[in-house]
Order: C-alpha cells, then structure tokens, then sequence
C-alpha cells in the first residue's frame, strides 16, 4: 500500500510531502517456520539499461531485524520510504515505459519468491509530486 508522508515541523504538518511510504506485508503461510531476508523492489521493464531492481535505502523506524523467523500465519509489515528525491528517477522510468510498474519482492531463505500487487509507476510520480 502507499501513504503519503507529510513533512512536519514541532509536531504539526506542514502540508509539504516528504515522501511516499509502500508498506511491505510478509506472512508465512507455510506450516513450517520460516525465515525471511530483507524485501527488495523491481520495476516491470528494464528502463536503467537492463537494471531494474533495487533496495529502499530507508524505512519507518521499527525493530525489525531480517532473516525474520516467522511461525505459520504470523506477519511483519514494514514502511519503507520513497524520498521525494526519488521522483526524477521514476519520471525518467516512467518517459521511457508509460506502462511500468513497482513491485516489492520478498524472499525466504529457501530461496522461494514472493512478489506484491504491482503499483503503477505514474501513480507513485502523481504522489510524490504533491
């Protein structure tokens, strides 16, 4: 999911837009116990010649540690953020592919691979340009 962060001065917003927060939700669904590395993200197509992948270099504050070990059914969701200075990178993703897409992958210890809903890039753009 994406929530816009509000940039606040002595605990009140000011109504400029810090970023965007994608919050990332891993659930074990697996009867077993397993151990989960920390996500990363993917554009749909490869728009920084043949690199699309990359990892958040920032999130929410919370006290989670990757590999998380998660007992069946349970959940971790983290926040990362999406710094509005981030918002020339995906223009530039989105003039090259107006259908490109964001997504979070998730990956477990066994190797196994787990991938989110797909984001339009154009709504992320739309957001941090507020």
């Amino acid at each position: 999911s994406l929530n816009i962060l509000l940039e606040t001065m002595y605990g009140n917003i000011t109504g400029k837009v810090e970023g965007v927060g994608l919050s990332v939700s891993i659930v074990n669904l697996c009867k077993e116990p397993r151990f989960f590395v920390e996500p990363h993200f993917e554009l749909s197509s490869d728009v920084f010649d043949g690199a699309r992948a990359f990892s958040p270099t920032s999130h929410w504050p919370d006290r989670l540690l990757f590999p998380v070990r998660l007992e069946y059914g349970e959940m971790v969701i983290r926040t990362y953020i999406l710094p509005v200075a981030s918002l020339p990178m995906f223009r530039n993703a989105l003039a090259q592919d107006h259908n490109v897409t964001f997504a979070a992958y998730a990956q477990n210890t066994l190797g196994k691979i787990f991938k989110s809903e797909d984001i339009p890039v154009a709504t992320i753009v739309k957001d941090l340009s507020k």
